[in-house]
């Protein structure tokens, strides 16, 4: 079992506005939270391959793993933490401009499209993701 703390005891590391509906936490606890979320998802093979300053601070151990980099700093770099599934046709029936792009040469697939922009254009890679994510939209759009 992975270890995340009790709320009673994180609750120690926030800021709770009620009224406001808010959780103000330190950068670090942040950290630990990106760690948590993507434990499972970082691929340290693929991580060191695509990300070679990383490769050569793993080699020196300046710094602790692929993890740590990623939740340090790599997911704030827009790094990605390995290399996502999609879903060829929900992508391009969803993604009319990026058919278009395949069509025309400029894109070689949907997958590539994906892991090099659709993601960090609040793309998704398939119906299950476009549920979730949406879900996060709804409450990171409520600012």
């Amino acid at each position: 079992m992975k270890y995340f703390p009790p709320f009673k005891i994180l609750e120690r590391g926030l800021t709770v506005n009620n009224e406001a509906k808010t959780v103000t936490m330190s950068q670090e606890l942040f950290k630990m939270f990106l760690r948590a979320v993507f434990e499972e998802q970082v691929d340290a093979d693929w991580y060191r391959k695509n990300n070679p300053d990383v490769a050569m601070a793993v080699r020196k151990s300046s710094i602790g793993g692929e993890l740590d980099h990623f939740s340090s700093g790599g997911y704030t770099e827009s790094r990605l933490p390995r290399m996502y599934d999609v879903d060829e046709k929900y992508y391009l029936d969803k993604y009319k401009d990026v058919a278009a792009s395949i069509k025309s040469g400029k894109v070689a697939s949907a997958h590539h499209h994906y892991n090099r922009n659709g993601y960090f254009e609040g793309r998704f890679p398939d119906a299950a993701s476009e549920q979730l994510g949406s879900m996060w939209m709804t409450v990171i759009n409520k600012k």
